[in-house]
């Protein structure tokens, strides 16, 4: 599964699979309702409501950015 979809639209359920599978992890904020999605590779964290079924955008240029990061193609364009 890859974000690179025709649609771009993920659900939240989607979105905590890829997390996990680029080495991200998904954390539960205590009583609040809201996950908390991070990676040692990022100095951001972003907090959502799992309540909701789809992925909100800041949700989803985060993991862009990351799965940017960690394909390598953020070192070419600083050599560049």
């Amino acid at each position: 599964m890859s974000l690179t979809r025709p649609n771009g639209n993920l659900s939240l359920r989607q979105a905590r699979l890829i997390c996990r599978r680029l080495g991200g992890r998904v954390e539960d904020v205590n009583c609040t309702g809201e996950e908390r999605y991070g990676h040692p590779a990022m100095s951001r964290t972003v907090k959502v409501n799992k309540r909701r079924k789809d992925a909100p955008r800041k949700l989803i240029t985060f993991l862009r950015q990351l799965e940017f990061l960690l394909s390598g193609h953020a070192d070419r364009d600083r050599a560049a």
